[in-house]
């Protein structure tokens, strides 16, 4: 058996808090980055690069994803959803990789961060919406807010139910969506990944005569 390190919930509280929110952030494995769109009530657009988004459930159709602790000057995402009941999810590619990396800065609530990086908002044409999505993303998802749920270190898990999906002509196909242009991971906070499809496996049925 190979020798192991191990690191102690003790070793882990010695660490700077920079060096253990990057290595608590890798733990989870490979994700998917994501631009998440919101506006204000006075259509002032905001654009956070998150990679906290999950499935929860598809009937009705429900993603998760995690928000940091609300503060007084940068919380623009939270109060924006809180306010508005909407949001945008746009998954990264590699053509828009450093421009989505720089929306994970601070920028003033009166900047908007599509103008900051050079993306361009996209409202989509369902009733009464307004929060942007990014016309460069090749998959674009518009939700309404379900609910919100208090996390124990004080993030934020928002709840968001469905109301339309985006995607180019080459990737929806069949009502399935090619992510094949979309296979961007990123590990921890600042690494990213390009993925491929190994091979597609089928549903599986229990056999209890069959032999693995």
């Amino acid at each position: 058996m190979p020798n192991y390190f191990k690191i102690t919930a003790k070793d882990l509280e010695s660490l700077t808090s920079r060096a253990r929110a990057s290595l608590i952030n890798k733990l989870s494995g490979f994700k998917s980055p994501v631009l998440l769109g919101t506006c204000d009530q006075k259509g002032q657009n905001n654009l956070s690069i998150i990679s906290s988004v999950f499935h929860i459930g598809s009937h009705p159709p429900l993603l998760g994803l995690v928000l940091r602790p609300p503060s007084t000057n940068f919380s623009h995402t939270y109060d924006n959803i809180i306010k508005t009941q909407q949001f945008t999810i746009s998954h990264v590619h590699e053509g828009i990789i450093k421009q989505a990396h720089r929306c994970s800065a601070k920028f003033p609530r009166d900047i908007s961060e599509f103008d900051a990086v050079n993306l361009t908002p996209l409202i989509s044409k369902s009733d009464a919406w307004k929060a942007p999505a990014v016309l460069e993303s090749k998959i674009r998802i518009g939700l309404m807010l379900n609910s919100k749920i208090d996390l124990p270190n004080k993030c934020i898990l928002i709840i968001g139910e469905v109301k339309w999906i985006e995607s180019d002509e080459v990737s929806f196909e069949k009502a399935q969506i090619n992510f094949d242009s979309n296979d961007i991971s990123v590990l921890g906070l600042y690494d990213y990944y390009k993925s491929h499809r190994l091979f597609k496996l089928s549903y599986e049925h229990y056999d209890d005569t069959r032999s693995l």
